[in-house]
């Protein structure tokens, strides 16, 4: 299958109309791309929802942080 972007305009000469102009563009790739990364994301959302969910069992306080030091992830037992 391929997807396309078409985009037309009206040619006008001396206020009558005198045609069109179309384009027709090949979008298959950013369209793959973009399908890519949606499930990418939906995936790491799923991964991070059953992260969260293993670290709200364990009965400890937990709390990951980035590079910086700022919490990012923080189980049940933290308290926040």
């Amino acid at each position: 299958m391929i997807w396309c972007r078409i985009s037309a305009k009206r040619l006008f000469r001396d206020d009558t109309f005198d045609g069109a102009l179309a384009v027709v563009t090949d979008i298959t790739a950013e369209r793959a791309l973009r399908e890519q990364q949606e499930a990418f994301a939906a995936t790491l959302h799923e991964q991070r929802r059953q992260l969260e969910t293993i670290l709200d069992m364990v009965p400890a306080a937990i709390i990951v942080t980035d590079s910086d030091g700022h919490a990012q992830v923080a189980n049940a037992y933290t308290g926040s």
